[in-house]
Parts: structure tokens; sequence; C-alpha cells
């Protein structure tokens, strides 16, 4: 069930063409702003973002939450806005927590019978990383925003953290003051092949647009933020890492290809989302999942591709080195 607002407005020749504008740019973006850089993302139950496309650089992406992004595209773009329970109590069970985080002594006997002890909490499940969905849920307008949504609001977030609002309702608010709407869980994923820092994100990861309507979306997500990442190693698949290719191909020159050309396989094109350069023998991942072999032309940076192997990585690299 959602709550759908359309809100009757004048015709306005500055926007007349604007509700075409927005426009499907992803969410990995502003979901890297949030973890705090570079993020290898092991699974995310959404990955759609509906906004307007920029070439700036990623540094300038906003952290702030993407309900009120929504609220800003439907204002400006005169689009209407649907929003959904679950989006709503959300947004209030979030600030309930803060106020939970910002005096943990005073709640703690509401959450347990042994306040002052903290519990580790140990998971064995061989499968997860094949199905982390599962994991996930057994486990785990301007400068000012004015209105009605500022109520669902009972802290302001600045550079130094939340703190409590002296007042609540309507009001008024700098946008800059608001939180990310994204809960973090930390967890270590131990695994035969090494031991690796996670991260469960959950909250409103998504902006949708059906139609006309517009509607932010809940989901959750596993990362794994990677503090010492080269550029573009975020799009490989978990465990890899640059230096793991260029052991395994022996080529210490191998890198992630930031802008690949046209990529064909068999002379029919072919949607990639990561390219590997292994001094001029490329391998591309499909957005379907799968892995390619293939030339990469010096001049143009096309990649001509002739080989599928599959979804795994190592397969792939194995049939050729």
């Amino acid at each position: 069930m959602a709550f759908e607002v359309a809100l009757p407005l004048a015709e306005d020749a500055k926007v007349a063409g604007s509700a075409n504008a927005p426009a499907e740019v992803g969410n990995r973006r502003f979901l890297r702003v949030v973890v705090g850089g570079s993020a290898r993302f092991h699974h995310c139950s959404t990955d759609r973002l509906v906004g307007w496309p920029s070439d700036a650089p990623e540094v300038t992406e906003p952290s702030s939450s993407l309900l009120l992004r929504a609220l800003h595209m439907c204002f400006s773009a005169h689009l209407p806005l649907s929003l959904s329970p679950d989006v709503l109590w959300y947004a209030v069970v979030h600030e309930v927590a803060v106020h939970v985080r910002l005096d943990p002594d005073t709640h703690a006997s509401l959450f347990t019978d042994t306040p002052g002890q903290r519990q580790t909490i140990t998971v064995r499940d061989d499968s997860a990383p094949l199905d982390w969905e599962r994991k996930y849920r057994s486990a785990s307008g301007g400068a000012w925003v004015t209105g009605w949504i500022n109520a669902f609001f009972a802290h302001r977030y600045g550079d130094d953290g939340p703190l409590p609002k002296d007042e609540f309702g309507p009001g008024r608010m700098a946008k800059g003051y608001f939180p990310s709407h994204v809960s973090r869980v930390p967890f270590v994923w131990r695994t035969l092949g090494g031991t690796f820092d996670m991260a469960f994100l959950g909250g409103v990861l998504g902006i949708e647009r059906d139609g006309e309507w517009i509607r932010p979306r809940l989901g959750n997500a596993v990362v794994e933020p990677l503090l010492d990442a080269e550029p573009g190693e975020e799009l490989l698949p978990g465990p890899w890492t640059l230096t793991g290719i260029r052991r395994r191909t022996g080529c210490p020159e191998a890198r992630i290809l930031d802008t690949p050309g046209v990529v064909t396989h068999d002379g029919e094109p072919l949607h990639v989302d990561c390219a590997i350069d292994v001094q001029g023998l490329c391998v591309v991942r499909s957005v379907a999942g799968d892995w390619y072999l293939g030339h990469l032309t010096a001049e143009s940076g096309d990649i001509e591709c002739w080989e599928c192997c599959g979804p795994d990585l190592g397969n792939a690299l194995r049939s050729y080195f």
C-alpha cells in the first residue's frame, strides 16, 4: 500500500520540460558516500535511483536522505509523489534509534536484562554468499526544507553528530542537517579465504519512477569497505583484488578500465559493468553477470570479445593464463 500525493500545481514554463529530465542514475555513488569511500557490494536489494545525471566528481554527491531527495525532485519537476507506510515508519524508527544511541545507558534496560554487557553474536552459514537476501532477513527544494516532512525528524545532523531539536512540527530546517536514512551494522566475515570487515546496510536505498510517480524505496545491502582500494577495485567480485589478479596473470600492470569503448561479442553489442585490462587482453563482465575474454583496440579503446567464460572470474582467468 502506498499513500500517493498529487498536488494541483499551476503550469510553470520553467519546469515544463523538467518532468522528462530525471533519469536512472543508479545508487552506487550515493552508497559509497554513505559508506565513506570505496566498497565492494556483495548484495544490494535495489540499485535503482532516479535523479538528474551529473558529470560532477563523486565527492560532491550528497549523503542526505533519499526520501528528501525524492521530495525535492517532485517539488522541482512538478511530479506526483508516492509514499509507502514502511518508508515513513522507518523515518520514525530511525529517529528513535538515534535518541537511544545518544544516551544508551538510560535506555539499556528497555532492550536487555544485562545492561553494560556486550554480547558477540556468531552465525555460521556456509551458503550466505549465495543468498545474502535471506541472511539479511533472518539476521539483521533549495537551501531549506520546509513543511510537514520536518515533523519526522527529531534531531539536527551536523558535523559533530546528531543533536535533539528544540521544537517539533512542520517548521523549517537547512537541508544540510538531515541524516542519510541508511543504518549500518558492522560484522566480521570469516571464510577459508580470509577474514573480511563487512557491514549490513538498511534504509532508504533507492528512488524509483513508475510512470509519472516518484517512489523512495527501502532496501538492504551487504558491503565490504575497501580502505586501501585502488580506483575501480570495488567493481571486482569478492574476494578478488587487483593484487590477486596481477599475481594470477603474472601482469603487474593489470588495471580496471575507467571508461571502456564499445564492447562487442561476435559482432554484437555487449553491455558491461567491469573491464580488466591485462596488457591488451581484456576480461569484461556483462551486466548479466558473465565474464568474457577479448582484445583491447589501443586506438579506439573498443573491446572485441570472442569467448564467454560464465559467471566466475577465476574460470575466466584460468581459461587464458
